[in-house]
């Protein structure tokens, strides 16, 4: 039998301590998208292409993008640094990590994009983080 796990206990974590490998995970995470590694291709289809058929190149390599949403709480220490990561210029190591039994962990540098809200009628109210991927 596969091993299988749900998103219960993933830890999504910002490293605070570089380069002492210092991590403190995110209070109140309610879900973590990556959208994954992708590559560009550049098309270098010209006259003497044959078998009329686009030709390709791979281009330059992208880290995707992680979106983090959180229970919003503007007390809590791993929702307030965000705002300053978002303020930075500088790089920050974030962090994923799956339970037992996968036990895997991505360590990702990357960029604070973006930081949002969702304040519905009826429900809990969210922010929701952006980040950009380097390697």
């Amino acid at each position: 039998m596969a091993n299988k796990i749900t998103g219960k206990d993933v830890v999504f974590s910002r490293e605070d301590q570089p380069p002492l490998g210092v991590y403190t995970a995110f209070a109140q995470v309610i879900s973590i998208k990556w959208a994954g590694h992708k590559r560009d291709a550049i098309d270098v289809s010209n006259v003497d292409s044959t078998a009329n058929y686009r030709e390709f190149i791979g281009g330059l390599r992208d880290g995707g993008e992680v979106t983090v949403g959180v229970i919003y709480d503007e007390a809590n220490a791993t929702h307030v640094v965000i705002k300053t990561d978002l303020e930075s210029d500088t790089v920050i190591n974030y962090r994923i990590v799956l339970p037992a039994p996968i036990s895997k962990t991505w360590t990702l540098p990357g960029l604070v994009i973006s930081i949002g809200r969702e304040i519905p009628f009826e429900g809990k109210v969210k922010r929701t983080v952006w980040a950009l991927v380097g390697a």
